[in-house]
């Protein structure tokens, strides 16, 4: 079937593009079949949450469920979301994804951001996905997820809430020390105790092993994950063991 030029129209959407930290060594580590399996376990894990999101934030308004659609897409170490409309459900998704990844003791680097993308079966275009690549790639620096200013100001605020105030209020957002905000992946909401307890520990001992690097750009990005582990073990009144 041919297409006309409008066929390939950009369309708003909210975009999320992340980038695995240190993948050449983990395919060395870890082999290509080891690190496929890691990232296919955690990608169905991701497809089950987006699916969960858009029926949860689409409720009764089943006659838009297409706009609360979260598209993914993946290509080596490159992970691509959006979606028209279910920001809440995007965020929701990058926050389960970046914990899931610390699990494996894989460190994310991205950006949450709005723009103009075409979204098709065999590629995606647009300077929305311009924007997003550019964040990931010069801005966010470290292993975090920054949300820029075109991603909050288009979320939708309640009757009481602007997005910002809605994100921080639960948790899933902190500030960081250059003003950008960024997602608070340590910060998973209904994890039991006994779970959160073995990630910590678990996040510590990895985040203890990479300060060791030699190479000096591997060990900022190790001091500034420390920096946030411990900031988190401090809010949440954590004993020291927790510490790094």
């Amino acid at each position: 079937m041919t297409k006309d030029e409008k066929d390939f129209a950009g369309t708003p959407h909210f975009i999320a593009y992340l980038d695995i930290l240190g993948y050449e060594q983990l395919v060395r580590e870890c082999g290509i079949a080891g690190l496929s399996k890691i990232i296919y376990k955690r990608i169905l894990a991701s497809e089950g949450t987006a699916a969960t999101a858009r029926e949860v934030f689409a409720e009764g308004r089943e006659e838009h469920l297409e706009d609360f659609k979260i598209k993914i897409k993946v290509f080596s170490d490159n992970f691509f979301f959006c979606t028209r409309k279910n920001w809440k459900g995007l965020i929701t998704l990058i926050l389960a994804f970046q914990t899931s990844m610390a699990y494996e003791n894989i460190l994310m680097r991205g950006a949450l951001c709005h723009g103009d993308i075409y979204f098709g079966e065999e590629f995606i275009c647009g300077d929305g996905l311009i924007r997003a690549h550019k964040l990931e790639n010069e801005i966010a620096i470290f292993p975090r997820v920054i949300v820029d200013d075109s991603f909050l100001a288009k979320a939708t605020p309640t009757e009481y809430l602007t997005g910002l105030e809605l994100l921080k209020a639960a948790g899933n957002l902190k500030i960081d020390f250059d003003g950008y905000h960024f997602i608070n992946y340590l910060s998973i909401p209904l994890m039991r105790e006994k779970e959160r307890d073995a990630l910590l520990k678990s996040h510590r001992d990895f985040v203890a092993g990479g300060l060791e690097n030699e190479n000096i750009r591997v060990k900022q990005k190790y001091q500034w994950v420390k920096n946030y582990h411990n900031n988190f073990c401090e809010e949440n009144g954590l004993p020291e063991e927790f510490w790094i």
